[in-house]
C-alpha cells in the first residue's frame, strides 16, 4: 500500500514528469538513462585511477564471460532462434552493449557505433578524455576473438564525432 501511495504523490505532485520523450524527476534529472550515466561516470573513474589498458582488460572479461554464457545458451536453444538472432552484432546489441555494425573483409576488422548510451554519455561528460572507448574496445575484442577468430585486440579510432574500433 506504502508503494501505491508514493506513487500517487510522485505523480499528482509532477514530481516525475515526461518532458523530450524521457522520464524525468522534478523536470531535470533524466531517469530513463539514469543507469548509463552512471555507467559512464564508474567506467571514466576507473580508467582514470587505473588507466585505459586496465579498462581494457576489464571490458575483455566481461565480454569474454557474455560470449561463453550466450554461446552456452544458444546451444541449448537453437532451433528457436533465426540465423539473424545469432550474428555477433546483433548478439552484442541484444546483451546491451551497444548497437553496432562489424564489417569483416580479408581479417581486417572495423566496428562502427550506432549507438552505445554509455559511450554517449561518456562523452557528454567528459569530451574527449572519455576513457570508455577502452573498456568497450574489451568488449568487441572479445566477441570477435569467439566468432571470427581475431588474433589482436582491436584499436580505437575517433574521427570527428564517430568512434570506430578496428585491429
Amino acid at each position: 500500500m506504502a508503494e501505491n501511495n508514493l506513487f500517487k504523490e510522485v505523480v499528482t505532485k509532477n514530481i516525475v514528469s515526461v518532458s523530450d520523450g524521457r522520464l524525468k524527476i522534478l523536470e531535470t534529472m533524466d531517469i530513463t538513462m539514469y543507469g548509463s550515466k552512471a555507467w559512464a561516470f564508474t567506467l571514466q573513474k576507473i580508467g582514470e585511477r587505473k588507466n585505459k589498458e586496465f579498462l581494457f582488460d576489464l571490458g575483455l572479461l566481461m565480454g569474454n564471460d557474455s560470449v561463453k554464457e550466450i554461446k552456452d545458451l544458444f546451444k541449448k536453444k537453437k532451433s528457436l532462434l533465426s540465423n539473424k538472432i545469432q550474428q555477433p552484432d546483433n548478439i552484442i546489441q541484444l546483451l546491451g552493449f551497444g548497437r553496432v555494425k562489424i564489417e569483416n573483409n580479408e581479417k581486417k576488422f572495423i566496428v562502427k557505433i550506432d549507438k552505445n548510451h554509455i559511450m554517449d554519455y561518456g562523452k557528454e561528460l567528459y569530451g574527449e578524455k572519455s576513457m570508455i572507448p577502452y573498456f568497450y574496445a574489451g568488449i568487441y575484442t572479445a566477441f570477435l576473438k569467439e566468432f571470427y577468430k581475431l588474433k589482436e585486440k582491436l584499436n580505437i579510432k575517433k574521427t570527428g564525432d564517430k568512434i570506430f574500433f578496428y585491429n
